[in-house]
């Protein structure tokens, strides 16, 4: 069975409803939720077989100074709160 791949992400307050409009555009690519809200922080579950096109789109939105920070995270860890409750950067 094929998991989806798990990313965190900071986006730029002034440009968040751009980003998840223009995300959410290409259909079956990824869900997408909020995990810290103050911060600007983001999680996404990709669709299996999508990870590369997720990525480009990534690496793009970093180009335009819409996404701060992005990384994979490991699927053990399973969830955006690590044990101490923060956001795993």
């Amino acid at each position: 069975m094929n998991l989806s791949a798990y990313y965190q992400a900071k986006i730029e307050r002034e440009r968040t409803w751009f980003f998840t409009a223009t995300l959410r555009s290409f259909e079956h690519l990824c869900f997408d939720r909020t995990c810290d809200v103050e911060h600007g922080v983001f999680e996404f579950f990709v669709t299996p077989g999508r990870v590369d096109e997720f990525e480009f789109l990534m690496r793009w939105y970093a180009q335009q100074n819409i996404v701060i920070w992005w990384n994979k995270v490991e699927q053990d860890k399973g969830s955006a709160l690590n044990p101490q409750g923060s956001i795993n950067p």
